[in-house]
């Protein structure tokens, strides 16, 4: 099948340039999740898309797992460890679906591993958003364990049935 395309002619969006997010706190939601096996078919993690919701590098994807299934233990407990912390960044106590943890808003902090090739951003911890107005980018806020809170209340929806995230009025 023929497709004749021409990248020259594509405008670039300037959303991403290759290189890895600088260290820090940044504001993101949870766009999308799936459980995934792993290569060897003996575990299972939850593969989540992060985004930016503020600040300079708004719009910017990251990515992490979360280790539900290992033939090792101290994996599982890490895992479900992980997963308590950015059930608490974003105020609620359990959930049923991955997808109940999209669209709240909550800090993660980055940092850097390595990856195959090159240098790649790491999530190293989450926070709750604390409801903060137009960070900077990084977000510079100190980082300590999230401590459970109530999720805010949820504003009324409007007159098209459902009112549009905070970090989007």
């Amino acid at each position: 099948m023929e497709y004749a395309f021409n990248a020259n002619e594509v405008p670039d969006d300037g959303q991403f340039d290759g290189t890895p997010l600088p260290q820090g706190d940044y504001p993101v939601v949870a766009v999308e999740s799936e459980i995934k096996r792993t290569k060897d078919g003996s575990g299972a993690y939850i593969d989540f898309t992060l985004e930016v919701i503020d600040g300079a590098h708004k719009g910017r994807k990251l990515w992490f797992k979360v280790n539900i299934e290992n033939r090792n233990q101290q994996a599982v407990d890490i895992g479900q460890r992980e997963y308590k912390r950015l059930h608490e960044a974003v105020g609620i106590a359990s959930s049923t679906r991955t997808d109940d943890l999209h669209n709240k808003p909550f800090i993660a902090r980055v940092g850097f591993g390595k990856g195959e090739y090159a240098d790649r951003n790491e999530i190293k911890g989450f926070k709750p958003y604390g409801g903060a107005t137009t960070p900077a980018a990084p977000v510079t806020t100190s980082f300590v364990k999230p401590v459970t809170a109530p999720a805010p209340a949820a504003p009324p929806p409007s007159a098209t049935g459902s009112a549009p995230p905070p970090w989007k009025r």
